[in-house]
């Protein structure tokens, strides 16, 4: 019986490494992200009084990432604001989603990413931009980074 025991204990303690190990983002729970976003962040740089924050909330069980944006001092109202990337801070990307169709500030929502896109976010290579009728090709832009 001893050695039965023994081994049930042994495959116990190996399938819970294994899952440690396959499942670090489960121990690891939500992570926090965040923006500025500014005119001197767009590529290239806009001349404009806009700023704007943003507060992310990527959680990998779900693989939902949340935010809440909230912007002001833009040249007119926004026409288009989306999750941009992959791209280095100091390069352009695709919008890889929209945020939505109520872009007033704060701009609230939610997504579910495929895993490349959280490994996009996750390595801070996607970014917010905002676009308003005078700057069309954006007016303000933010890294999204963990922190």
């Amino acid at each position: 019986m001893r050695p039965l025991h023994h081994a049930a204990g042994i495959l116990a303690m190996a399938a819970a490494i294994a899952f440690s190990a396959v499942s670090p983002a489960l121990a690891q729970g939500t992570t926090t992200l965040h923006a500025t976003l500014t005119g001197a962040a767009h590529v290239p740089p806009v001349t404009t009084d806009g700023t704007g924050t943003g507060t992310f909330t990527y959680n990998p069980t779900t693989m939902t990432l949340t935010w809440s944006i909230t912007y002001t001092g833009l040249s007119g109202p926004v026409i288009r604001a989306t999750i941009s990337g992959p791209a280095a801070a100091t390069a352009n990307g695709n919008p890889v989603m929209s945020l939505g169709n109520n872009l007033a500030t704060p701009i609230n929502g939610s997504a579910v990413l495929t895993q490349e896109q959280a490994s996009q976010l996750l390595n801070g290579q996607l970014y917010i931009d905002i676009r308003t009728g005078q700057h069309r090709t954006g007016e303000v832009r933010g890294q999204i980074t963990v922190g």
